[in-house]
């Protein structure tokens, strides 16, 4: 008898451990940001870029890698086209284009909250890279007096940087949650270049640094 019990008191700690569910180690997600981070290259384009009120697609794949922390990897895109109707002469206001803009990061994500939290609070360091292709055409009047002619804008660019951040997960299902997530800090270098058809090509170097707020809102599973 005092064998059996024996016995049983050495199986039911391993029965416990086996009835415990495991930490997810992978997470997808995909969702949208509805800011520009001010790493892309809107203000060296003026309007050739995409908008800021144009919300960037995203997606991301995550891997545990130790008790708290992720790597991440994430991609994002964004696609605008305008095609306004003939304006008066007068007004020289007609114009049409597109544009697009594409990025991919890298980087880690630390959950700073235990596993039993009613709420996932997480810090995030990212380092990505992208570009931007975009055409415009309108009209422009070269010197006083001549008339109107129509000009096609052509321009391309790169970005490289770093950004700081926090998300904020709330898990829905069993292993689907929603995450509500912006940048804070980032830092990084852009190059633009724009080609017009009535003129000679420019191009823009710069460097930006500072706070910034991007929000952005992921609806994630994890396994």
């Amino acid at each position: 008898m005092r064998a059996i019990v024996a016995g049983l008191a050495l199986l039911l700690p391993l029965a416990s451990l086996g009835g415990e569910e495991a930490a997810p180690r992978w997470s997808v997600g995909a969702g949208v940001s509805f800011a520009d981070d001010g790493l892309l290259l809107r203000s060296n384009l003026s309007s050739l870029a995409p908008s800021t009120t144009v919300p960037f697609v995203r997606a991301s794949l995550e891997r545990r890698v130790g008790a708290a922390t992720w790597l991440v990897l994430g991609v994002a895109g964004a696609f605008e086209t305008d095609d306004a109707p003939p304006a008066p002469a007068y007004y020289l206001a007609s114009d049409s284009g597109s544009s697009w803009q594409g990025r991919v990061a890298a980087g880690l994500r630390r959950e700073l909250t235990p596993p039993a939290a009613p709420f996932a609070l997480s810090a995030m360091l990212l380092a990505d890279v992208g570009g931007l292709s975009a055409n415009r055409k309108y009209l422009a009047v070269p010197t006083l007096g001549s008339e109107a002619v129509d000009v096609r804008e052509e321009a391309r660019g790169m970005v490289a940087g770093v950004s700081a951040g926090a998300a904020v997960e709330r898990q829905l299902t069993s292993g689907l949650s929603l995450r509500i997530a912006s940048t804070v800090l980032s830092a990084g270098w852009s190059w633009t270049e724009v080609k017009p058809s009535n003129g000679s090509a420019r191009s823009v170097r710069a460097f930006r640094g500072g706070l910034t707020l991007a929000p952005s809102l992921e609806l994630r599973l994890a396994f």
